[in-house]
């Protein structure tokens, strides 16, 4: 539901759906590496959640994507 690279929340997928795309950016992935890049950002940055990542407004880009 939320881009790792962005941080915009997309639609839910299907289970059956098992690519993410987001509307907002165009960041294709396998929606699971997509989940966790997710979480793996939450946690590098010592938040709780993706609402505080996404308010935090400080997501480091290395090569135009958010380095996580």
């Amino acid at each position: 539901m939320t881009c790792s690279d962005c941080f915009a929340r997309a639609k839910r997928l299907e289970l059956r759906e098992r690519t993410f795309q987001c509307p907002d950016c165009g960041y294709t992935a396998g929606r699971d590496r997509n989940a966790a890049r997710v979480i793996l950002a939450v946690a590098e940055r010592g938040h709780n959640s993706v609402e505080d990542v996404r308010q935090a407004g400080h997501l480091p880009r290395v090569g135009g994507s958010v380095a996580v």
